[in-house]
């Protein structure tokens, strides 16, 4: 995700979320392999989601452990699905160009792509060959059978997850998906009300305005851009962060010590 990030700020001068709107158009390989990397974020069957859902289950006996996680599980959640729709938006409609990239990139970000799905297709398996016979040696521990991914107790089950259930979910998504693209054939696509009379010119969608002027059609979302804009913003979070990070390696140094 960073190398797809910085790929598209070399390809549009910028960073800012609301920039990336038509990468599609311009990057359609880039933003294929940026919307599967923000979808291994938060669906099923992906790994990240997994460890998320291992996580939650090992802090619920944890009340504000198990509330943070759920809380920067939603937070993230919301980030990638509006990173997401804004690589996939665009008003064009056809004629996407594969874009150029140096061979360095394309070949990197094919690779990290096909790991992250042979990983999340495989996901059971290696969890269990690589994590379930670590426990095994830790004392208090024991592993027991079940219907989940990985099953540990000290008295309580800590990390079912039941992966046979989510995968036949999955696989039936995926099997609907061809029945329905077929009721989304041009014929019935509307174009959105833009306070004038649409038109398309060569793809692209626009709209005309005051006097029969082409208005190409732009969707933006508004935050309060001079309260919460990047230059404002960053000073304050550059400070934030680098004390977070003080804090995490002292925490974990205390800990190390002790």
């Amino acid at each position: 995700m960073f190398l797809c990030v910085g790929t598209i700020e070399q390809k549009i001068g910028s960073r800012d979320i609301e920039d990336m709107e038509g990468i599609r158009e311009k990057m359609p390989f880039t933003a294929t392999v940026g919307a599967i990397g923000a979808a291994s974020m938060l669906l099923p069957p992906f790994g990240v989601l997994v460890s998320k859902w291992l996580a939650i289950e090992a802090a619920v006996r944890m009340p504000i452990v198990l509330v943070l996680i759920v809380l920067g599980s939603a937070l993230t959640a919301v980030f990638w699905i509006k990173f997401t729709g804004k690589l996939l938006t665009s008003h064009k409609t056809t004629g996407f160009i594969m874009e150029k990239l140096p061979k360095s990139i394309f070949s990197t970000l094919s690779i990290l792509v096909t790991g992250v799905l042979i990983a999340s297709v495989c996901i059971v398996p290696l969890f269990n060959f690589f994590v379930s016979p670590q426990f095994k040696n830790l004392k208090g521990f024991k592993i027991i059978g079940g219907y989940g991914l990985l099953e540990v107790t000290d008295g309580g089950v800590i990390g079912e997850f039941a992966y046979f259930a989510v995968f036949v979910v999955v696989a039936a998504v995926v099997f609907s998906i061809p029945f329905l693209l077929k009721r989304f054939s041009p014929e019935r696509v509307r174009q959105p009300y833009l306070c004038g009379e649409n038109c398309e010119i060569d793809g692209v969608v626009y709209f005309k305005a005051e006097a029969d002027k082409n208005n190409e059609a732009v969707f933006n979302n508004y935050y309060l851009k001079d309260a919460f804009s990047e230059e404002r913003l960053n000073k304050g979070l550059t400070v934030i962060g680098i004390l977070l990070m003080i804090g995490l390696f002292a925490t974990a140094a205390w800990r190390l010590l002790l």
